[in-house]
């Protein structure tokens, strides 16, 4: 097995703690034990992101289409919030005085 497929595994095993733990700390009601898994459960994703360096540091591949993936959600969350702003604007348009500009009749 490569040092890259390795890592990978890594990480879907911290993934997997993540969700034993957010599902013990969802089942428990005592306030201590609460605490102590989900710092626990913090320190999973803290392993993520470093077996997430170490892989695309040995990877530049994987590093570059990471990058490319990132670039790509920015774009998409920037277009749902310019449609979000537009649609705000448009609802403001539609009233005057706080009455419609157009009456609907049914």
């Amino acid at each position: 097995m490569s040092e890259i497929s390795v890592i990978l595994e890594n990480i879907i095993g911290e993934i997997d703690a993540i969700k034993l733990y957010d599902n013990a700390i969802e089942q428990s009601s005592d306030a201590h034990v609460i605490e102590v898994l989900k710092s626990i459960r913090d320190e999973e994703q803290v392993h993520i992101g470093e077996l997430m360096y170490l892989a695309l540091e040995i990877d530049p591949e994987m590093a570059s289409k990471f990058i490319d993936g990132c670039q790509e959600a920015q774009e998409l969350i920037a277009d749902v919030n310019d449609n979000l702003k537009k649609d705000l604007d448009s609802e403001e348009d539609q009233f005057v005085d706080d009455e419609p500009v157009l009456a609907i009749e049914g």
